[in-house]
């Protein structure tokens, strides 16, 4: 595991791998987990939630999420905006992820309708990200023209799409960096760790498990999960570190 981060830590995917998370978190002074968190938040109890926070992606409780008894303080209810930390640059967020085997899944316990913004939501986030002062997009899906980059196809077209699937998400973040390109983008969603540079922007894909910690003078350092392991078991992973200039 890492040394403790005096700054803003982003992590992929979790899946309810709560013992893993909770050793990621303890070496960071902020963290924002970018969806994939879980269907049942009670490990987060403990968790400061002025420092630790998350957004939903397509595996999340939107039922847990929007009912405001049982919904977790870490919880960024608004589905995209402005996300400032002390000693970290600024970025903007954006919500949700479709899922491509949502057939296969139970209503209102493992798949919500909601996984995604509705589609005035997502252009309010376009408007509001061409309008920001940041240059860092975060989001769970990555813009559309990049998936190709991140995935073979395989898995999609295991499910009878096209090997590049084309989602309201994906769609309304390809608008974004049409019209202003970030100098950097991170996401998860498709469960591997890589880098890929074009043009301005340099695109981070964080596999599950896998985190970046954004460092000053725009560098970041990406911690990569390595595999095999035993974190379904409990376990804890190890990490390849990489340096990162964007």
């Amino acid at each position: 595991m890492s040394e403790f981060h005096d700054g803003l830590r982003l992590i992929g995917d979790v899946h309810g791998h709560f013992p893993a998370y909770k050793a990621i978190v303890a070496t960071a002074k902020f963290s924002l987990q970018i969806g994939d968190m879980a269907f049942n938040y009670a490990p987060l109890d403990g968790i400061s939630s002025t420092k630790h926070t998350f957004f939903g992606g397509n595996h999340d409780n939107y039922d847990a999420l929007q009912d405001e008894s049982i919904c977790p303080p870490h919880y960024l209810k608004d589905g995209f905006g402005d996300y400032i930390v002390p000693g970290a640059p600024p970025l903007f967020y954006v919500r949700g992820g479709f899922s491509i085997d949502h057939k296969e899944r139970v209503p209102g316990l493992t798949w919500w309708p909601d996984e995604e913004l509705r589609q005035d939501e997502l252009d309010e986030a376009v408007a509001y990200w061409l309008d920001s002062a940041t240059s860092i997009l975060v989001s769970h899906e990555c813009p559309l023209e990049l998936v190709k980059h991140f995935t073979t196809g395989d898995v999609a077209r295991l499910y009878g799409y096209d090997s590049v699937v084309k989602t309201r998400t994906n769609t309304a973040l390809q608008k974004m960096v049409d019209n202003y390109p970030p100098s950097l983008s991170v996401f998860g969603h498709y469960h591997l760790t890589k880098v890929y540079e074009t043009g301005p922007t340099t695109y981070i894909c964080l596999g599950e498990l896998s985190y970046l910690d954004l460092l000053p003078d725009n560098r970041a350092r990406l911690y990569k999960r390595n595999f095999p392991d035993d974190v379904h078991k409990g376990g804890m992973p190890t990490y390849t570190v990489e340096d990162i200039q964007y």
